[in-house]
């Protein structure tokens, strides 16, 4: 089976890969591939990085921007979280068990 933009950019916006997101949409705006381009003929290097970092600022995609934070549990575990903020990563954390 062939992969091609399509199928490619629905499995790169599932796992909320942006960049990928992003550049293949640059790549379909500006005419340089259709959906149904195979992905082995994808030119990478015609990637816009400027459109691609504004894309991003502006996350016109509506991706959830998650964040990682370290916190403890108890005096020995040690908890990582991701959460869109640092106040949800406490809840979250306080929610498993002892307040960190």
């Amino acid at each position: 089976m062939t992969v091609t933009i399509r199928s490619l950019f629905k499995e790169a916006f599932k796992r909320q890969e942006d960049t990928l997101v992003y550049g293949l949409l640059d790549l379909l705006r500006r005419g340089v591939v259709h959906a149904e381009t195979s992905e082995n003929r994808i030119p990478f290097e015609a990637m816009d990085n400027e459109a691609i970092r504004e894309m991003k600022k502006q996350n016109e995609l509506g991706f959830v921007p998650v964040r990682v934070y370290a916190t403890t549990s108890n005096r020995t575990l040690w908890l990582l979280i991701a959460a869109e903020s640092r106040e949800r990563a406490i809840q979250k954390a306080c929610g498993l068990g002892e307040p960190p």
